[in-house]
């Protein structure tokens, strides 16, 4: 990682590029934030590193390869969930709301394209049967085919995973509960 700063002597530090020198005993915010880069990166320590090791000064448990390899995680497993949290911190990992083949409850929108909350006597909770899903960050598409009496019919409706909690939910309760907060205003 290349320094921003450079530290003269223990009061002194150069800001690298600005051509400036402050002194860090001086009552400046300025030479008191410098202060604190040039400790920081004496460290020599990366963000991430030193994230890390403030979650063990502050005692938060971390779990090391040990831990797990203790607790008969295997290596592929390990390398797996280290693969997940390289995904994740590189934003490629994408987490989804359901899987193909899981029911949801959807509100069900009035005919004749009515605006959804002009419609509040109209509403009802269908279930759907997830049957595609796909896209990426962040438009994830599902396609879903109403379940009547258990059964898939032809009648199929396509949302985004953001309307999960709002007009969308895993469970018909928690549809229910939606409806009924819309249905009181």
């Amino acid at each position: 990682m290349e320094r921003l700063t450079e530290r003269y002597t223990p009061e002194l530090v150069y800001l690298i590029g600005n051509g400036q020198t402050y002194n860090t005993r001086s009552r400046s915010k300025m030479a008191k934030a410098l202060d604190r880069l040039a400790a920081y990166e004496d460290t020599g320590l990366t963000p991430e590193e030193a994230r890390c090791f403030g979650r063990l000064v502050r005692g938060e448990r971390m779990v090391t390869e040990e831990d797990l390899m203790a607790s008969g995680v295997s290596p592929a497993e390990i390398q797996r969930l280290m693969d997940i949290v390289t995904a994740e911190a590189e934003g490629r990992l994408l987490v989804l709301p359901c899987k193909v083949g899981d029911t949801v409850y959807r509100l069900n929108r009035t005919p004749y394209g009515k605006r959804f909350m002009d419609a509040y006597p109209e509403l009802e909770v269908y279930a759907y049967q997830v049957t595609t899903i796909y896209g990426e960050k962040p438009g994830l598409i599902l396609f879903a085919h109403r379940l009547l009496n258990g059964s898939i019919t032809t009648s199929y409706v396509t949302f985004s995973g953001e309307d999960f909690g709002k007009t969308v939910f895993l469970t018909r309760e928690e549809a229910e509960a939606a409806l009924r907060f819309v249905m009181r205003g």
